[in-house]
């Protein structure tokens, strides 16, 4: 039982890490802090990332009477094609891409205006599935693991939102998370 709350909040925190760091969430968490009090935003955010935690639990819980091998066969599916998009992704962005946080606020704000597909459900979707797969009630495993990987990443992007955006590239980000996606698609292929 130990071992399958650790597998369970491993694998959610990992994955929520890789798909929250870097993202449009948290440089906007980032952007945000640098002009209202951080407090303010961090609460903000938490509460959003919360919600959409509690709901993507609640239809994991739903689709829980799908037989087992098909969510797994589907979790590794989406979590293989997650990190061959974020690889993609991280590739065809520009090197420069966090040198001016006017900048990004920018690229930010026209993504979103532009976007009418959504691209940010990824953690949703391996929310879901992780939630679904799990038995005994271990779905707050995935849910305390999500919340945590959701507080750590908005800590960084509050904390040190003038640092980050200087020191580290939103691309290389986008790569790691990529390839952590793809390590998972392969770790429940061979454990599952």
């Amino acid at each position: 039982m130990m071992q399958e709350f650790w597998n369970s909040f491993l694998a959610s925190f990992t994955l929520t890490i890789a798909s929250e760091f870097g993202d449009k969430t948290f440089l906007t968490t980032s952007i945000f802090s640098l002009k209202y009090p951080r407090w303010l935003v961090f609460i903000s955010s938490m509460f959003a990332l919360t919600t959409m935690n509690i709901v993507s639990l609640f239809l994991g819980k739903i689709t829980a009477n799908i037989p087992t091998y098909i969510i797994e066969t589907i979790s590794i599916i989406l979590f293989g094609l997650f990190g061959i998009k974020m690889i993609f992704d991280g590739y065809n962005m520009k090197q420069d891409m966090n040198v001016d946080l006017k900048q990004m606020e920018k690229i930010i704000e026209n993504e979103i205006v532009t976007n009418k597909k959504k691209n940010d459900d990824q953690i949703q979707l391996s929310t879901i599935l992780l939630s679904a797969k799990q038995n005994g009630g271990l779905q707050w495993a995935v849910g305390f693991g999500s919340f945590l990987g959701n507080f750590f990443t908005n800590s960084i992007a509050i904390l040190c939102s003038t640092i980050v955006s200087e020191i580290i590239s939103i691309r290389t980000v986008q790569i790691i998370g990529g390839f952590t996606f793809i390590f998972c698609s392969i770790f429940k292929y061979y454990y599952s």
